[in-house]
């Protein structure tokens, strides 16, 4: 016995020597991974947060409207000193986006209440709330109930209509557009109710001139807004011929009404791509810095199947023992199953990428697309429209002065009268045919 055990003395130096090393390095190495699965699954928790951040981009900004304008009375319409912003009341009917929450998410009708019904959050007050408070607040009380942070877009879907109601010829309601005026709701009551003007231009037929001009100046700017979005513009230049047709000043208006939308679009889009690719980018240096740590244990995976197969020829010659050998086993598996999981999250990751940058390409697609078509069905109704005006001739001029600066002793003077409701009741505006509606208001035209 003695002298096998001197015999066995030098392997068994050798094999003390080896046990250490590999115990000082799988300290090391267990310093280094502690933890990996943890890490893993929050590297695969990273993704799905990020894509549900594109839902909050194009929050609805409120539409801002212009004072109404002059007046025909000796009491003229007061306008505040700076654009007035529509509160959500003004809205007839709403739609609510909650990502990640489609049970929740769709339109709702503002009841007279000024509250509107949401299930799970129960009724809730939208009471001189824009769209961008309300989107807070919604978020803030799903966060409360989730307990994460919730992505709310509200957008207007429909507005309470304007009345028209007295000397027009079909009396009724009118759906609000921003930039609504007090003629073009009479326009669309089918004009004053009168059978020929002292110009002698028959009642019917200008009636029918003034709305296609009316409707060419809207699409004129129309088309000035869409081609500004298309170019990547800052703002809206003047067409020449919206200028040609009813001046420089009314041609200025008519593109300030329609940078409420240009802005909001435009910023809506910038909101949503610029998300985007934040989210793109978090996910590249998430799966940069994934694939670093699986290859970090990769190495260290090989380095300890090298180190076993060493203790196994020490153990075939019995100078190690089994449960130092099982041991090292356990920490290999222990190993392997880390680098399978990273490699999981990797794919996950890659996958996820994938789909931002196609969700991306497909947002400046579309948007350019959808200008396109609309560019090409606007141009086509500028045209027909410039036809019927051109057909018009010189009355086309004519149909535009105010009936009020008729010559004559019998030339009849429209009297526009806007009665708006507020939190106070009922108020009664002297207006003029500029003068721009609010969404609810009656129009009352009568005659002097």
């Amino acid at each position: 016995m003695q002298s096998a055990k001197s015999t066995g003395a030098p392997y068994a130096l050798a094999a003390l020597a080896i046990v250490v090393g590999s115990a000082s390095f799988a300290v090391s190495a267990i310093a280094q991974t502690k933890g990996a699965p943890t890490t893993a699954t929050a590297n695969a928790s990273v993704v799905a947060p990020a894509r549900a951040a594109v839902a909050t981009a194009g929050t609805t900004a409120a539409v801002p409207v212009a004072p109404v304008t002059g007046s025909i009375a000796n009491a003229p319409l007061p306008a505040p000193a700076g654009m007035e912003t529509l509160d959500i009341t003004s809205a007839e009917k709403i739609s609510i986006k909650i990502q990640g929450q489609p049970e929740l998410s769709g339109d709702y009708r503002i009841g007279d209440d000024q509250s509107i019904s949401i299930p799970v959050l129960g009724r809730v007050s939208v009471a001189k709330l824009t769209a961008a408070t309300l989107e807070k607040v919604l978020s803030e009380r799903i966060a409360r109930l989730v307990g994460r942070e919730a992505f709310v877009t509200v957008e207007v879907v429909e507005y309470r209509p304007v009345f028209v109601s007295g000397y027009v010829s079909r009396p009724g309601s009118a759906a609000w557009k921003p930039g609504m005026t007090a003629l073009q709701a009479v326009t669309i009551s089918g004009g004053t109710f009168r059978g020929a003007n002292s110009n002698g231009i028959d009642g019917g037929a200008s009636t029918k001139l003034q709305r296609t001009i009316d409707d060419q100046k809207r699409v004129l700017a129309t088309i000035a807004r869409l081609s500004s979005e298309r170019a990547g513009a800052a703002t809206i230049a003047l067409p020449p011929r919206l200028i040609a047709l009813v001046g420089r000043q009314e041609a200025q208006d008519l593109i300030d009404a329609q940078m409420t939308s240009f802005l909001s679009r435009k910023n809506a889009t910038e909101a949503q791509i610029a998300s985007l690719e934040r989210s793109i980018a978090l996910s590249k240096e998430e799966l940069v810095s994934v694939r670093a740590q699986r290859q970090r244990l990769a190495d260290q995976l090989k380095f300890r199947q090298k180190q076993f197969a060493q203790l196994k020829v020490l153990y075939d010659k019995q100078f190690l023992r089994i449960d130092r050998l099982s041991e090292e086993e356990i920490k290999i598996s222990d190993l392997e199953e880390k680098v399978a999981s990273l490699g999981v999250t990797i794919s996950r990751t890659d996958g996820a990428l994938v789909g931002l940058q196609r969700d991306l390409a497909n947002i400046r697609q579309d948007r350019s697309a959808t200008i396109d078509t609309d560019l090409l069905r606007l141009e086509r109704d500028s045209a027909q429209l410039e036809l019927e005006i051109e057909a018009a001739g010189p009355s086309a001029r004519v149909v535009k002065r105010p009936l009020a600066d008729s010559e004559g002793p019998k030339a009849e003077v429209i009297v526009y009268e806007i009665v708006r409701h507020d939190l106070a009741g009922p108020k009664t505006l002297t207006a003029d045919r500029n003068s721009l509606l609010r969404p609810g208001d009656m129009l009352v035209v009568s005659v002097q």
